[in-house]
């Protein structure tokens, strides 16, 4: 094993270990003459073991999660190095109000209508302004936010059958697909520019900045009809409304970049227009906390990830470069196993600090993730879940283990504690935690053009695990969005960005610091 094992002095033991040398040691830290050193301080870097991993599909529906970033993707880009994506977002809508007799006495009369898309200023891509196109379809699949499985189990002393129905959310992902209209309603193309979404990006008050686009007089009328057929509680129900109108579809037309629409915002709604021989009115419908996601196509045939084509299987596509990217599903598996060789060779250690470092290529005009959230996986390269929960004996041993590392399981809605309320744990992963009690995540600094990040607590847990209990020694690097005091575990980007990285796998190291006793 090609370990670097360096022996720091023992006045640097005095930030670390203060508590052990206190009690056993401590004349020695100030100054006075003590004829033994008790522990020594050093450190190691470990090599990581490391391949390339293509995720069945990702995660990105809205609303699923109180940690969710949410955002519609539409767009196309064209990578050599990760290849051509076009993301294409679906949406229901709903009216905000419907019309009362006040109005329709009147005789209203249909004017246009037009969709308004708020921008959050991501924008992945081609560098420089450039024109992008957005064509807006309507739904002909209806988008369905639950559904059922009934399960049967053995009770009692009979061992009588039982059946238990269980109501799941229902999730979409990057390869989740519905049929939409080839007649496009409407189609707006207009400038981005690259430099100036990154400052807005950057700052905490930006502009407000939507697109409008007009949509097909007719879709208006049939809307229109509607509102003034049907009762306003009909109008405004959401399962009467959406069984007739199912959503619409943005798609991308020519474009260069792959741009962020917020669809929870005042500002990200259909508006359509009308008039009454009294008045010039509209009605507003909204997409806010409502059924959304992104399909994200992939075409990997012509770049370097050519040979990326198998979900789950360690590769190695190009040699000794390792890549990452959100939306396409491709992650770097990391393996802690010689760490495990190390901590062989140690009859006692304390861990006064494990950090985890990568190298990263100069990414260009290609922003790399913020962050990389270190997920644990199974030996078939899975995330590691719980159990189901109705399965209480390996449910309660998942708990178990991840409590031994002092983990976290991250639930999909409000739970981010191994406590469970009922919550269906769709992505539910085990995490490990870093040494601020957070998920363990590498932070990305622009200056030196690399990723760090500390969970000495799980090393130090991992070290002192015998041959008979679990062992968690595999992970996958995901693009992350780090904590914040909004939200203080961060949030999940992995299906809502496109952003990618590229290092060496001779670039990532575990550097740990130890102190072990010289005496017993």
């Amino acid at each position: 094993m090609n370990l670097r094992v360096k022996r720091v002095g023992q006045w640097a033991i005095v930030a670390v270990a203060l508590f052990f040398l206190s009690c056993e040691d401590g004349t020695s830290l100030l100054g006075y003459e003590n004829p033994t050193s008790k522990f020594n301080l050093s450190y190691v870097d470990i090599p990581i073991e490391t391949s390339v991993i293509l995720l069945d599909s990702v995660r990105t529906s809205n609303n699923n999660a109180s940690n969710d970033l949410n955002r519609l993707l539409v767009g196309k880009i064209d990578d050599a190095r990760f290849g051509d994506a076009t993301a294409i977002a679906f949406a229901q809508f709903l009216p905000k109000s419907g019309l009362d007799t006040s109005v329709t006495n009147h005789s209203p009369v249909f004017d246009s209508i037009s969709l308004r898309l708020r921008h959050d200023y991501y924008a992945y891509g081609a560098s420089g302004n450039t024109s992008q196109e957005i064509n807006v379809h309507e739904l002909t699949d209806a988008l369905k936010g639950s559904f059922d499985v009934t399960t049967t189990t053995q009770t009692g002393g009979q061992q009588k059958p039982h059946t238990t129905t269980y109501s799941y959310q229902k999730t979409y992902f990057s390869q989740s697909v519905a049929a939409y209209d080839p007649t496009a309603l409407g189609t707006k193309s207009f400038n981005i520019s690259a430099d100036e979404y990154k400052l807005k990006a950057a700052d905490a008050t930006p502009d407000t900045t939507y697109t409008t686009v007009p949509l097909s007089a007719a879709f208006g009328q049939r809307l229109f009809n509607l509102a003034t057929t049907a009762s306003k509680t009909d109008f405004t129900s959401y399962t009467y409304f959406t069984d007739k109108f199912k959503g619409i579809a943005l798609v991308p037309g020519n474009s260069d970049k792959i741009l962020g629409i917020k669809p929870g915002d005042d500002f990200t709604k259909i508006v359509m227009h009308f008039h009454t021989t009294k008045d010039t009115l509209a009605i507003e419908f909204t997409l806010t906390n409502l059924i959304s996601y992104n399909q994200i196509i992939a075409d990997r045939s012509s770049s370097e990830l050519a040979t990326l084509t198998t979900k789950y299987q360690d590769t190695e596509p190009n040699g000794d470069l390792r890549y990452i990217q959100a939306g396409a599903g491709i992650v770097t598996k990391i393996d802690f196993s010689k760490f495990e060789e190390f901590a062989a060779t140690q009859d006692k250690l304390v861990i006064n600090s494990a950090e985890l470092v990568i190298n990263v290529e100069d990414p260009g005009s290609n922003v790399p993730p913020s962050n990389l959230l270190v997920k644990l996986v199974k030996d078939n390269n899975r995330l590691k879940k719980p159990a189901f929960r109705g399965n209480s004996s390996a449910y309660s041993n998942d708990i178990t283990q991840i409590n031994s590392y002092k983990g976290f399981i991250n639930y999909d809605l409000t739970n981010t504690s191994n406590y469970y309320s009922g919550a269906v744990p769709f992505d539910s992963t085990l995490n490990i935690m870093n040494d601020l009690g957070r998920f363990f995540t590498l932070n990305y600094s622009e200056t030196d053009k690399k990723y760090k990040g500390s969970a000495s607590l799980f090393f130090q847990q991992l070290f002192s695990k015998t041959a008979e209990e679990a062992k968690f020694t595999k992970a996958v690097l995901v693009p992350y969005e780090g904590a914040s005091s909004s939200f203080p575990y961060g949030r999940h980007i992995l299906g809502k960005s496109m952003n990618r990285v590229v290092f060496n796998k001779n670039n990532i190291v575990l550097r740990v610091y130890y102190t072990v006793p010289t005496v017993n």
